[in-house]
């Protein structure tokens, strides 16, 4: 896949933590939405309109998810 930095953020499953300390170390999402933003999820990467410092992969924010907007979507991905 190319040219997709810049495009919108994603989110992700994962709720979001300020850290990665407690991060299950199997991949999978961290599910408890307890500790740090309620129940904030996980966005990566940067949307058309954000500095480019977050136009990067490893780049992550939070949002609530009810919240909508034109630089924050989805991508479809399968497992190999």
């Amino acid at each position: 896949m190319c040219d997709l930095a810049g495009n919108v953020a994603e989110w992700v499953e994962d709720c979001y933590q300020g850290s990665y300390d407690g991060a299950p170390s199997d991949g999978s999402a961290r599910e408890s939405c307890d500790t740090y933003g309620g129940n904030t999820k996980v966005t990566r990467s940067g949307g058309f309109r954000w500095n480019a410092e977050y136009l990067m992969s490893a780049a992550r924010g939070d949002n609530y998810p009810g919240n909508y907007s034109d630089i924050t979507g989805a991508r479809c991905c399968r497992t190999p």
